[in-house]
């Protein structure tokens, strides 16, 4: 960390807007940065060569400046109107000699998870003067394929599932054909699984500049962050057996050092209370509420039979080759403290197959998996890393999008390995779950009673709209089909309500985020919380309502962070609730215990690191109400 940081203001004809002294520190920080000309880190003069301290290699070569880093400020600082400020610097300054061969642009190429896209739109339009800084958004069908149209635009805006579906096909994609001037990977911790295709394809990118940004405590998370040494090429972490041995080892033995170095020397982070000293205030509260006697029937007969599992596979000695499955039985009792409708009632349904391989003999296993996508289960596609949006599953039951598997099989006869266990799959081969709309059977009015979770949420925004008629909501729940059962009972109850699905496009997310914040009072947002944790900009809501308590303090703080941030006017409340005599009591508890073992995540070295444990799937299902 760097203890005594400059400040600069950005051009005044290019930014508009009134930068925070942090965000002029911020600001400063970054333009040094990409200055600099001193050694990368581990390296110095001796003996009139250059020594690596880490390898002890040396050469009579200077090595090159890191001209970049990982800029970590804490959600809602700003980070966006800072980076901004940095790119407006190129319509004023003066670049490099253009000697090259290379097809230097001037350009800067900004990567992001596609719900953030309309937060780059939003910022620009609202924090620069007209005109004054050209962006083409790269992702969609109608993109250009032609490098120099894109040379014509200060920015260049795409997501990770963009890059990844086309960076490997082999018509060369556009934006690897230009050695771009600088690359920001936004919500950069999106790539931590160096085997993703999105993280793989990140690296094949060409830069004078390269930025890792993320709101989350990247020094947690260093330790599998490989795929970002990689990214900004920071010898010689970024070769995967001296990243092992002279920083993963080191580091599981609680050795520090090497962590400590990289840290205050290529990495500027600050926390949200300690800068923004004129934020307007938070609360937090817990609302807990009954389940109906129906309700509880259900619970207790699904709590029974999740415990027969437990106490079974535990018998036999298989406890900890049933992780997926122990873990979907976690989800069906949560599940039921929010709706009886999200899942089946039938657990032996949820049984796994003991070869995977043969799935495809038995039909009715493929649909048990496509009711789960369906249903909003968390699947990631083996092909870009992120969550899959129109999921589609293989004979060999694995999930993709299926933008990404297209990309992957161009024709419809064509047979190929599969990205995830090497089987052969092809188009027809794969199966689809039809996306569920406003307008579907799911969603027509029915006459069953009002889950008791969605009656606590109804009053209470009722109870909210009656102080104050002007405030609007997020409704946040890590359920995806929730946010589509929760949409008529409110609409009965006389709110607005739209809709943020994980399962939307880049330009429909786009359009309800600002729908939403153009949007007129009692206005509800049901959103996905799988499009939470990635910096989007609601602070059109001063009310949050969690429906669950999820895994991780940190995931909790990420959606809040999403309305409690820079550009706030109002105080923001936000409740929690909770079931009484529920698994959910338990999550919190767990929570507790996470907010107090958070300290010494970077010491954890190769032990699991999942969100959840199995000794936490024990504990839930031991203890659980």
């Amino acid at each position: 960390m760097v203890e005594k940081l400059g400040t600069l203001e950005p051009p005044k004809n290019v930014i508009k807007a009134i930068l925070l002294d942090h965000q002029k520190e911020g600001l400063w920080w970054l333009v040094s940065k990409e200055k600099s000309d001193e050694l990368p880190p581990f390296w110095e003069v001796k003996g009139g060569l250059y020594l690596n301290v880490l390898t002890m290699h040396r050469t009579d070569r200077r090595p090159e400046p890191l001209h970049g880093g990982i800029f970590a400020d804490d959600h809602g600082l700003g980070k966006t109107l800072t980076l901004l400020s940095l790119i407006s610097f190129d319509k004023v300054g003066t670049l490099p000699d253009e000697s090259s061969s290379a097809l230097v642009a001037k350009q800067t190429l900004i990567l992001c998870p596609s719900v953030v896209c309309s937060t780059w739109e939003s910022q620009l339009q609202e924090h620069t003067h007209k005109g004054s800084l050209k962006l083409y958004k790269y992702y969609g069908n109608s993109r250009t394929m032609d490098f120099e149209e894109l040379k014509k635009y200060d920015i260049v805006l795409t997501t990770y599932r963009t890059l990844a579906a086309e960076c490997f096909r082999r018509r060369r994609c556009p934006l690897r054909k230009i050695e771009w001037w600088r690359i920001i990977l936004d919500e950069a911790h999106v790539i931590k699984n160096e085997n993703a295709r999105q993280s793989r394809a990140v690296t094949k990118l060409t830069a004078r500049r390269r930025w890792a940004v993320t709101g989350t405590n990247i020094k947690n998370g260093l330790f599998d962050s490989f795929s970002l040494m990689a990214f900004l090429q920071l010898d010689p972490l970024s070769t995967k057996c001296y990243w092992k041995g002279l920083f993963q080892r080191p580091l599981a033995d609680g050795d520090e050092n090497v962590l400590q170095v990289l840290m205050a020397t290529i990495s500027l982070r600050r926390i949200k209370d300690k800068v923004l000293i004129g934020l307007p205030s938070k609360t937090v509260e817990t609302v807990s509420f009954e389940l109906s006697g129906e309700e509880r029937e259900l619970y207790d007969r699904m709590k029974s039979s999740s415990k027969y599992f437990l106490d079974f596979f535990s018998f036999v000695d298989i406890l900890r080759k049933r992780y997926s499955f122990m873990l979907s039985l976690v989800s069906r009792l949560r599940k039921l403290c929010d709706d009886s409708a999200l899942c089946s009632r039938d657990l032996t349904s949820l049984l796994p197959s003991d070869n995977i391989q043969d799935a495809s003999k038995h039909p009715e296993f493929l649909g048990k998996m496509i009711n789960m996508i369906q249903d909003g289960e968390d699947f990631v596609c083996a092909i870009c890393g992120c969550p899959s949006n129109d999921a589609v599953i293989t004979q060999c039951v694995h999930v993709f999008c299926k933008s990404c598997i297209w990309y992957y099989l161009p024709r419809k006869e064509l047979e190929k390995a599969c990205p995830s266990c090497g089987g052969t799959i092809s188009r027809s081969g794969l199966f689809s779950s039809p996306r569920e709309s406003s307008n579907s059977e799911n969603n027509k009015k029915t006459s069953r009673a009002t889950p008791s979770k969605v009656s606590a949420l109804i009053e209470l925004l009722k109870e909210s709209s009656a102080v104050n008629s002007s405030r609007k909501s997020v409704v946040f729940s890590m359920f995806d089909k929730m946010v589509v059962l929760l949409e008529e009972p409110l609409k009965d109850a006389g709110f607005n309500t739209l809709r943020l699905e994980a399962a939307m496009d880049e330009r429909e997310q786009a359009e309800v985020i600002k729908g939403f914040g153009s949007a007129g009072p009692d206005t509800v947002l049901l959103a996905s919380f799988r499009t939470s944790g990635f910096g989007i900009n609601l602070t059109s809501a001063s009310n949050v309502y969690l429906l669950e308590p999820w895994w991780t303090p940190a995931d909790e703080e990420q959606a809040i962070n999403s309305v409690h941030k820079y550009g706030q006017k109002e105080n923001v409340r936000v409740v929690r609730l909770v079931a009484q005599n529920s698994i959910e009591e338990r999550v919190l508890e767990m929570q507790e215990r996470k907010k107090v073992a958070a300290g010494d995540v970077v010491r954890q070295g190769q032990k699991e690191r999942r969100e959840v444990s199995m000794d936490d799937i024990c504990s839930l299902l031991s203890l659980s109400a």
